[in-house]
């Protein structure tokens, strides 16, 4: 190796070496230049022509000869023996004085004829050492190489990423606030903020954005990606002189030491420096170099609007909606993968790519490095896109195996993500491709036999597997299913990864490995929600194993019914646990079904049906969108994307009568048989109501006319745009609509929907045509008007099934009769009265008019019209009182049988007119009395009420002997608020039955105590007596009552307060001892005591009216757990709200009872701390409390423990900065330092202070320029947290608005 160009050249011996090299020197000026042919000697070495020409322009001679002169006359010989008159050029290793060269020019011209050139060793020597010809110096003499600049302009680093970053030369969009920012950040050229940092995930546009706004400020030197820049390395830039110096990707540099030192060094006081970074890692950067003295502001470079990438795809010359929605959902708001996407249309001027997967193929080659040695970039790549995030390179190292050229070198296979990371292919910390959509085309592609890439998707699936902890090398101690619920999620999306790849190969062997894997996950013994989420992987895989779907229902079937899931979080209703499973189960299933084709055998929407059938008998009778939730998939199926429509109609309304048949034809086979395997036992629970209701919420899409769909547009995600489609106006959308309620029809004639929960069903049937014609009238979503054909299908419909009702009209109960007369009425311009009605030919009007027990109910329940509500009740009151004293008893019981118990409307004040009525028209009151005994009646309060006034001395013992009784005693209070005496007797009858149905733990008892409870806040008897029958009533109530007792002992204390009654001791005593039970008993009330606004009020109530007693119960709590004792969070949060002298009166009874109790035993540390924090959210901000921190603050390390804790919460208080001063100064300790951060940074979820960080900003100003630097050092950590937390709150918010997925 020689160390220079001139060495080199004087000691080169090969004439065909210099000839190239003299070539290359040379062609910067005569770029024609060419060696000439090996044969013969033409006399020139190389020569220059013009294109068709026939003579030479120019002529090289080269030389290495020691005696040059001789050479360079033989070849003038040559040359005008030739005839020659081309200019010449003689270039020679050797050296010269300028008076030689100009003789032999002299003499070329003169004696030959031809003008000369002589081109020296200093010439040649000088052209090698340049930039441009170096790397001939290097290539072809041997030259050592020299050290690389390490720092560039600006313009050329920007020319050099422009060959491989796409859109690094377009203009910058969206980003003017992050411009304007760090512009203005480096405008200020303070000491203390050289180091400007931007941060941002690859390809948001760090580099980019650097630049353009440091160009503008200063002149602008790059250091390169990866470039070491140790102290020597900063030899280029200049002393004294204003200068930025942007340091690319500076969390994947090697060495950044110089930094330090350039900044110490006073010479370069005016030079400056950007970094960019990839997210989270700018402190370790900043701390591990030195560095973070000098750092300044921070530019954070978050996704782009969707009206920015539109923008960009736009500004490249592409219009298209399609490809620009596209764009920006590959986007999600990263610049460069926009660019890429616009870059690949535009090579292939297209732009309505059929698949988007081929645009993503594309892309994706394009990134990938073009020297991908052993294609190791691509298998890192199916690598991440398999695993999804991933910390580093350890976490592929598992797939090694699995992946051909997948190096199992955790390092390699790091620095091979960090790479994809630069080429806009993956984000990094954590690791995942980018964008999402890629995954599966990369893995697709490493199925496919021949890739250069191969994927083993056996080996890969053993890997996911284990990995989730449910793979072969499970310890066999350990169950699957406690595996399942955590790691469900994350295998979830791994899993639909290889599935959607296995599917677009397509890869049947991949699919049913997918399905045998996932199939196996379910135990024998699996419950409800192993099975929810096992049901919920298949539906990640169902893309390509469709088959899953009907082995889950089979195998469900046959192990039908499952075992209820654990309950993690305590007591509760069982029932209700068991249903939310269900439901739960049902909407996995309903999702698995949508994902696989209607085609499929067995159709998915009779497993659909299937399961809500096996789960009707569970779900209660009302609430038919527990039904609707697992049946979600018909209503999918039963409409279309809006931008399928119109054009897609023919195949909408195909698919509609697809469904409808299958239902249909389901109907039919369970009306006669189980699904094959179910256990007969089991079947035998399912009778026809069962069917009915899964058949009715199944219908529901194919009733309705219209199919509407919300979507935002290229510019915006948060601007909703409505879309609304009706069916087009063609004879088949009618017919469908026949023959769905054709199918419905039968119904009507099924005696199971004659009584009972079986009403509800017939209810909603006769319902149908109010339904149908209010869809009608109704306005779409978008402000579409139903078309006038649309109006007339939906009443040709209504009208034939109310055909179908009024031919059955005797048969139908009479509360189904008034519904039915009920959608006769209206919307918009249909009759609002039945005569109306009737006179337009309708046939159920006609029949209702006729009907004189409706009529009679009519006034009970009077039909909604268009009356004022004012008019309407006085009339229909005055009518109903009138109708009960004419209608005798039996015919007045029937009518009360037939009305529905919770009625609305008018009725609210008919019925109990009419029942009392008629209890006061009757002569005996033993038929009555015997039917209300017997079951619930509508209006049987106020028909108790009429029976009473009539017959005092019957009604009264008879109701007497059956307080114990719920409904009784409700009705017997109801009628004794007007017999204050009657009254007085039925109370401590009432309290007895309470507490005697409590001692048996009777749920019974539960229910008189609510009914007596709220029965004593509206009681006209003095409040002396009711608070005595309440306390009684505390003190003996089930476990369960105690929230609703002491609920309304808050009313009855607050009633005492505003009225100045005095509460008697004993009184007050058995209130306390409620809070006593309620917190001795909290594992037997479902509600936890922290979220108990009931059990809150009455608290509260008691503290403000009782605050010895208050104080009593929690110090005795206190003392009681050994300090593990907290106020819980419904009691602090209503405390809070206590006016001051209120809460100075607590804290007096508080810190009272604490000394008495220390006065009896010795009090623990612990439990002193957990006093101090109590006493802070009893009376946080008072005097008393004030006073006694203040008292901790100066006293011995165990009470500064305390005022830490008693201050944690208070920081809105002007004790709060004063405190936190005094105990940092004094070197408190770290979990009481850690405690008070917390208590100023995280939000408080059982205190009314504020979450906005700004007003904690407030609280922390002082301690900013506190005179101890600890105390300044802990408020700059609480500022920081707080601007982290606020940062992660707008990136959520933005993210929102944006729309992306994520």
């Amino acid at each position: 190796m020689y160390d220079s160009a001139r060495t080199a050249l004087r000691e080169l011996e090969d004439d065909q070496v210099f000839e190239r090299v003299a070539l290359h020197v040379l062609r910067a000026r005569f770029p024609e230049l060419r060696i000439s042919s090996a044969t013969g000697d033409l006399g020139r070495d190389a020569f220059g022509r013009p294109l068709f020409g026939k003579d030479d322009s120019v002529v090289l001679w080269v030389s290495l000869q020691e005696k040059w002169t001789s050479k360079l006359k033989s070849e003038l010989v040559k040359n005008r023996r030739h005839d020659r008159r081309a200019k010449a050029i003689y270039v020679t290793n050797r050296s010269t004085t300028e008076k030689v060269k100009e003789r032999w020019r002299k003499t070329a011209s003169d004696d030959y004829g031809v003008a000369l050139e002589i081109v020296t060793l200093a010439e040649l020597a000088t052209e090698l050492d340049s930039d441009g010809l170096r790397w001939v110096a290097e290539l072809e003499l041997g030259v050592r190489p020299r050290a690389p600049y390490r720092l560039s302009t600006w313009a050329q680093y920007v020319e050099v990423l422009a060959g491989s970053v796409p859109g690094m030369t377009a203009p910058v969009v969206g980003r003017e606030a992050e411009l304007l920012a760090l512009g203005t950040a480096l405008a200020e050229e303070g000491p203390l903020s050289r180091v400007v940092v931007v941060e941002g995930p690859g390809g948001a546009g760090k580099t980019r954005l650097a630049i353009e706004a440091a160009r503008v400020v200063s002149a602008v030197l790059v250091a390169p990606t990866g470039v070491a820049l140790e102290a020597g390395a900063f030899a280029e830039v200049p002393i004294d002189d204003s200068l930025i110096v942007l340091i690319d990707d500076a969390d994947r540099a090697r060495d950044l030491s110089g930094l330090a030192a350039l900044l110490h060094d006073v010479r370069f006081q005016r030079v400056r420096f950007v970094l960019t970074v990839r997210p989270g890692r700018r402190l370790g950067v900043l701390q591990h170099w030195g560095v973070e003295r000098w750092a300044g502001p921070v530019v954070e470079l978050r996704p782009l609007e969707r009206s920015a990438i539109d923008a960009l795809v736009t500004g490249r010359g592409i219009g298209g909606a399609a490809f620009r929605q596209s764009a920006i959902d590959l986007a999600q708001g990263n610049p460069l993968i926009a660019h890429m996407a616009c870059e690949v249309g535009l090579a292939e001027n297209r732009f309505d790519w059929p698949r988007a997967a081929d645009l993503l193929r594309a892309m994706a080659e394009r990134r990938l490095p073009a020297d991908d040695f052993g294609q190791q970039h691509r298998a890192a790549a199916v690598a991440l896109a398999l695993l999804g995030p991933v910390a580093g390179g350890e976490d592929l190292a598992a797939l090694a195996g699995a992946i051909s050229a997948l190096p199992p070198e955790p390092y390699r296979l790091s620095v091979l993500l960090d790479d994809l990371a630069d080429a806009g292919l993956a984000d990094a910390a954590p690791y995942s491709v980018r964008p999402a959509l890629l995954a599966p085309v990369l893995v697709a592609d490493a199925l496919d036999p021949r890739s250069r890439v191969r994927l083993d998707a056996g080996r890969a699936l053993d890997v996911l597997l284990n990995r989730a902890g449910l793979g072969a090398g499970r310890p066999d101690a350990v169950p699957v299913d406690e595996h399942l619920v955590f790691s469900g999620a994350g295998l979830g999306s791994q899993l639909n990864t290889l599935a959607q790849a296995a599917h677009d190969r397509p890869d049947a062997g991949a699919g049913a490995r997918l399905a045998s894997a996932v199939r196996g996950l379910l135990s024998g013994e699996a419950d409800l929600e192993a099975w929810a989420v096992v049901v919920g992987l298949a539906g990640e895989v169902a893309v390509a194993a469709p088959g899953i779907l009907a082995e889950l229902h089979g195998l469900l079937v046959q192990r039908w019914p499952l075992a209820p899931s654990p309950q993690l979080w305590g007591e509760g209703d069982p029932a209700a646990h068991y249903r939310y499973g269900l439901q739960r189960l049902g909407e996995r299933f309903a999702e698995l079904a949508q994902r696989v084709s209607l085609d499929t055998v067995p159709s998915p929407v009779r497993v659909m049906l299937d399961v809500a059938w096996l789960m009707e008998p569970a779900l209660p009778a009302e609430g038919s969108n527990r039904r609707d939730g697992i049946l979600q998939g018909i209503q999918r199926w039963c409409s279309a994307p809006a931008h399928t429509l119109p054009g897609g109609f023919d195949a909408l309304l195909e698919r509609r009568g697809t469904v409808l048949r299958i239902i249909a034809q389901w109907v039919r086979d369970r009306g006669a048989y189980p699904p094959h395997g179910l256990d007969p036992e089991d079947a035998a629970v399912r009778g026809p109501l069962s069917l009915i209701r899964v058949l009715l919420a199944a219908m529901q899409p194919l009733l309705h006319l219209t199919v509407e769909s919300t979507s935002g547009s290229p510019e915006s995600a948060s601007t909703i745009t409505l879309h609304a489609a009706i069916l087009p106006d063609q004879p088949q959308t009618l017919e469908l609509l026949r023959e769905a309620l054709a199918l419905l029809v039968p119904l009507l004639d099924e005696p199971v929907l004659r009584s009972g929960e079986g009403l509800t069903v017939l209810h909603t049937l006769v319902s149908l045509p109010g339904s149908l014609r209010r869809e009608g009238a109704r306005p779409l979503l978008s402000g579409t008007v139903m078309p006038t054909y649309a109006e007339a299908i939906l009443d040709t419909a209504a009208t034939e099934f109310t055909a179908q009702i009024a031919a059955r009209w005797d048969s139908l109960p009479l509360p189904v009769r008034r519904s039915t007369a009920q959608a006769v009425l209206g919307p918009g311009s249909r009759p609002t009265t039945l005569s109306a009605a009737a006179a337009a030919g309708d046939e159920v009007a006609v029949a209702a008019l006729a009907d004189t027990a409706l009529t009679r109910l009519a006034v009970l329940q009077p039909l909604h019209d268009q009356t004022p509500w004012r008019e309407a009740q006085e009339a229909q009151h005055l009518a109903a009182q009138q109708l009960g004293g004419e209608v005798d008893l039996i015919e007045a019981l029937e009518l009360l049988d037939e009305t529905a118990p919770n009625v609305t409307g008018v009725a609210v004040s008919a019925l109990p007119a009419f029942a009392q009525a008629v209890g006061v028209s009757t002569d005996d009151p033993r038929t009555a009395l015997e039917r209300i005994a017997r079951a619930p009646l509508a209006g049987e309060g106020a028909l108790l009420a009429g029976l009473a006034q009539r017959h005092p001395d019957v009604v009264w013992p008879w109701l007497e002997e059956r307080v114990s009784d719920p409904r009784l005693a409700a009705a017997a209070l109801t009628c004794a608020d007007e017999h204050p005496n009657r009254e007085l007797r039925l109370l401590p009858l009432l309290l007895e039955s309470a507490a005697e149905g409590s001692a048996a733990g009777d749920e019974v008892a539960s229910r008189l105590a609510w009914i007596l409870n709220w029965h004593l806040v509206p009681c006209k008897q003095p409040l002396a007596q009711r608070m005595k029958v309440l306390a009684s009533l505390a003190s003996q109530c089930p476990p369960a009552a105690l929230p609703n007792t002491l609920q309304v002992i808050g009313f009855l204390l607050q009633e005492a307060g505003k009225d100045s009654v005095p509460v008697e001791s004993e009184v007050a005593g058995l209130f306390a001892e409620a809070l006593r039970r309620r917190l001795g008993h909290a594992d037997q009330i479902p509600h936890t005591v922290h979220f108990d606004e009931e059990t809150a009020s009455g608290a509260v109530a008691i503290a403000s009216s009782l605050p010895e007693q208050f104080a009593a119960v929690l110090v005795e709590q206190l003392l009681a757990v050994g300090g593990g004792y907290e106020l819980p969070g419904a009691w602090a949060r209503s405390l809070a709200r206590l006016t001051p002298p209120v809460r100075e009166q607590l804290v007096s009874a508080y810190l009272g009872q604490l000394d008495r109790a220390r006065s009896e035993a010795e009090v623990s540390e612990r439990i002193e701390l957990a006093a101090a924090r109590l006493l802070s959210a009893l009376g946080r901000g008072t005097e008393q409390w004030a006073g006694r921190v203040r008292q901790w603050a100066s006293g011995s390390p165990a009470q500064r423990q305390q005022a830490a804790a008693a201050i944690q919460h208070a920081w809105q208080t002007p004790l709060w900065a004063e405190t936190v001063s005094s105990l940092l100064a004094t070197d408190i300790d770290v979990a009481s330092r850690d405690a008070i951060l917390a208590g100023i940074v995280l939000p408080g979820l059982d205190t009314d202070l504020p979450d906005d960080p700004e007003s904690r900003r407030t609280a922390l100003a002082p301690l900013v320029t506190d005179a101890n630097a600890a105390v300044r050092a802990f408020a700059s950590d609480a500022l920081r947290r707080l601007d982290a937390i606020e940062d992660e709150d707008a990136r959520q918010e933005a993210d929102f608005k944006r729309g992306y997925r994520r």
